[in-house]
């Protein structure tokens, strides 16, 4: 109980908040569900539920047909950006990879050696012409149909009565990367069709990588793209290499299904036609996907997997009337606390201190690596390279905590036609995320049995001095050791060096303005109503969506 009012007060302390923020570094993103949503729910609808007459069922019905699409790509790729060390601590949205390591400052993240095995590196004469640039511009589209029901008990207790709410949707998500790799260090690499653009869509991507050592690596020339998209492997006995099967890009990955059941029962103590006020009470079924980091901005349906249970507020007064003309003041307010649940997430690791003594990068010791787990790594024993991201995603422990979604509203009522104008507010604290217990209790993931390699299952149990990033000349034909960590040192990656921040998100707040007009054929033996709406939701920070909706709603009372 104390957690839980803890939550609720922390809910509201989010409502004041206006500074904006920029984060970065991060792996996950869970966006507002499509549940939440009382705005979309209520223009409209609202003079049904409110409607008091005896001689009816007391059941009112609607179906919302909607469309929503975020508007805020260029502050999310920077969301799933880095902050970069080596040059002044920028923002970037972008990943970037050169042939080799550069004197320090410059803006890359990542050397090539580090995602293309090549222990024979130092012979080859050429070196390697990889060198690419994707930013990130991640989006989000959404559609389906959201359907509510609401039930008067008069007949049980006067002023009783149950809601329940499922939204039907379909989510999209796009990184939408694209490549900026015509330039004078890969001219003679470059695909034709870079010279318009890249045609990533094809897969037509330039730069390729073109080794001509006999072997360094074999079948077809690869690209970052290609890399960051799993489609890389290599089978040579000496430069063995996994391909990357968590945090995967992509430019659209989709899910279909019911966004969390929403159930509600509650009380109006005060129930004329005039006004009401009621209080309720709510639980959250989920019935969406729970997010696996087989992709990074993953498409989510629902709130990711988690029970809720919470409390809200309706009341409506009427504070003019005219004849057939009146207006009316609308405001709701549901809270939810979400509990935890398993996910898998992909953490972050922190650069191990040792790494002073390395020459080049010096400014990562001890800071979040960037894009850490795209770079090449090993665990010892083992005889093949493996992108960190297979290793980091972890079976997480996951408690979203307090959800609060809030309007107010006027609602201008002529004969038979209903205008609605409103302010809606939506806060949720930040996640808490656990990495779970060193056992065998979790065993391995559902995503694991469905056809994943051993490499792709997540680490249930992370052991010390076991992981660490690959030195490029390892020779894979030999079993991986502590010589065979980046600068040949023992830089393992242990359980203190891993962190949650990058997978956990943070805090969010965010402002809607909504409205819409509808009309009700009252004079039916069953009443029947039309509507459309549409809404923009700002975004104060940029951990969540800034998006446009509209919709269009039919409804039954009986």
């Amino acid at each position: 109980m104390r957690r839980f009012v803890h939550g609720l007060l922390a809910a509201l302390i989010l409502i004041g908040s206006v500074s904006a923020k920029t984060y970065t570094n991060k792996t996950f993103l869970m966006p507002r569900s499509h549940n939440m949503n009382l705005a979309m729910e209520y223009t409209t609808w609202h003079k049904q539920m409110a409607l008091i007459d005896d001689d009816k069922f007391g059941g009112t019905v609607q179906a919302t047909a909607f469309y929503e699409d975020s508007n805020n790509k260029k502050e999310l790729g920077q969301y799933f950006g880095v902050c970069n060390y080596d040059n002044g601590s920028s923002t970037d949205d972008f990943i970037s990879v050169v042939p080799q390591w550069d004197p320090i400052p410059h803006p890359k993240h990542i050397a090539a050696p580090f995602v293309l095995h090549t222990p024979n590196f130092a012979t080859i004469a050429s070196g390697l012409t990889l060198s690419d640039k994707l930013t990130w511009r991640p989006s989000r589209e959404s559609y389906g149909v959201r359907l509510d029901y609401h039930q008067k008990l008069d007949k049980v207790l006067k002023g009783l009565f149950f809601k329940v709410s499922a939204p039907i949707v379909h989510a999209k998500t796009s990184m939408g990367y694209t490549s900026s790799c015509c330039n004078t260090s890969c001219a003679t690499t470059c695909e034709t069709s870079c010279s318009t653009g890249c045609d990533t869509t094809s897969r037509a991507y330039c730069n390729k990588q073109a080794l001509e050592v006999s072997g360094a690596l074999t079948g077809a020339e690869k690209s970052l793209a290609d890399y960051l998209s799993g489609c890389v492997t290599n089978d040579d006995a000496t430069a063995k290499q996994a391909a990357l099967c968590r945090m995967k890009i992509h430019n659209g990955n989709s899910e279909t299904g019911i966004a969390d059941i929403d159930l509600m029962l509650g009380y109006n103590f005060c129930y004329k036609p005039t006004k009401h006020v009621g209080v309720n009470i709510g639980l959250t079924i989920p019935t969406g996907n729970t997010p696996n980091s087989e992709h990074v901005w993953e498409a989510v349906v629902g709130n990711g997997g988690h029970w809720a249970l919470g409390a809200g507020l309706d009341a409506a007064f009427q504070i003019w009337k005219d004849k057939d003309k009146s207006l009316d003041i609308l405001m709701a307010f549901n809270y939810r606390y979400l509990f935890s649940s398993t996910e898998l997430r992909t953490v972050g690791f922190n650069w191990p201190a040792g790494l002073v003594n390395g020459g080049y990068n010096v400014n990562w010791a001890g800071r979040p690596a960037m894009y850490g787990h795209y770079w090449l790594g090993a665990k010892l024993g083992s005889t093949t390279t493996t992108p960190m991201a297979n290793f980091l995603t972890q079976n997480v422990k996951v408690t979203p905590g307090s959800h609060f979604d809030g309007i107010v509203q006027f609602a201008f009522n002529y004969d038979n036609w209903t205008f609605d104008l409103g302010y809606n507010l939506f806060a949720k604290e930040k996640e808490d995320v656990d990495l779970k217990c060193n056992s065998c209790e979790d065993a391995c993931s559902t995503a694991c049995d469905t056809g994943c390699s051993d490499a792709c299952c997540p680490v249930i149990t992370w052991e010390d001095n076991t992981y660490a990033v690959a030195k490029n000349t390892w020779d894979t034909s030999g079993a991986f050791a502590a010589a065979n960590a980046y600068l040949a040192t023992a830089d393992w990656i242990n359980r203190t060096d891993l962190c949650t921040d990058p997978c956990t998100n943070p805090s969010v707040v965010t402002h809607k303005i909504y409205g819409g007009f509808g009309y009700a054929f009252k004079d039916w033996d069953y009443p029947l109503i039309l509507g459309l709406g549409g809404s923009y939701e700002f975004a104060t920070d940029n951990d969540c969506l800034e998006a446009w909706s509209l919709w269009a709603k039919v409804g039954l009372t009986f």
